[in-house]
């Protein structure tokens, strides 16, 4: 792809990018995906959520582009929502891998900063799904300021400029 020029890249990005969006368009967001990542039947995700892969995906790397160059991060609610949207209704999934085995008990995230978002996580068994939040505490409350929150969600280490 080196030796293809700047402006046929650009060209090429438009043309597919373009069909991507038409294809995603088409889908009905409430059927399974037709893209399943692997052939596990817990694997098997809703096209709403493949299609917000696809956002978190293109956005974190936009956000690794700019980090790196300097250019000024998206930071803004009309970028930041639907990222941290995503984030929070993986993260049970990501917990029954990483914490099944903790006792059952609610989790509040809440981030903070540039938007506001608030998902309550209950484990009951060995599954934790996302809950209606109710009046009552949460055992515990993680507060993460948004600005910072996509490092942490990420991946990415803070300090990774400074190596």
């Amino acid at each position: 792809m080196r030796q293809i020029s700047p402006r046929l890249l650009v060209e090429m990005l438009k043309k597919y990018e373009q069909e991507l969006f038409e294809l995603l368009a088409r889908l009905r967001f409430d059927e399974v995906s037709i893209y399943p990542i692997d052939v596990e039947p817990q694997s098997i995700i809703p096209n709403w959520l493949d299609v917000a892969q696809i956002y978190a995906r293109k956005w974190l790397l936009q956000m690794f582009l700019r980090r790196a160059t300097g250019k000024s991060l998206l930071t803004s609610e009309r970028f930041l929502l639907p990222w941290y949207e995503t984030v929070l209704w993986a993260l049970p999934e990501h917990l029954n891998k990483v914490a099944g085995a903790f006792p059952d008990q609610t989790l509040d995230v809440e981030i903070t900063g540039e938007i506001r978002l608030r998902n309550r996580l209950q484990k009951t068994g060995s599954q934790w799904s996302v809950v209606q939040s109710t009046n009552d505490a949460a055992a515990t409350t993680i507060k993460i300021p948004a600005s910072i929150g996509w490092l942490v969600f990420s991946g990415v280490e803070a300090d990774a400029d400074n190596r």
